[in-house]
């Protein structure tokens, strides 16, 4: 039988960067991301990226593919969230 790797909690562990701090290799390599995750998902990740870019290419044509956070005013009945 596999014993699973520790799960980490984040909120609980604040002078770590991020989950896989503090791991093992062999932890870590428990769960392989690639294969679990990239290779089962290609095609959805794929499309996700492709919409990611149209959007970026309409909204900011010329800059690099990036998160504008400033707020959209477009919508009619725009209402700031509180």
């Amino acid at each position: 039988m596999t014993t699973s790797p520790p799960i980490v909690n984040p909120a609980a562990v604040p002078s770590k960067r991020d989950l896989l701090d503090g791991l093992s290799a062999q932890d870590r390599k428990t769960y392989p991301l690639y294969e679990g995750v990239v290779g089962y998902f290609r095609d959805a990740l794929y499309r996700v990226a492709r919409v990611s870019w149209v959007g970026n290419q309409q909204h900011n044509p010329g800059q690099p593919l990036h998160w504008a956070r400033a707020p959209t005013r477009q919508r009619s009945g725009y209402e700031r969230p509180l």
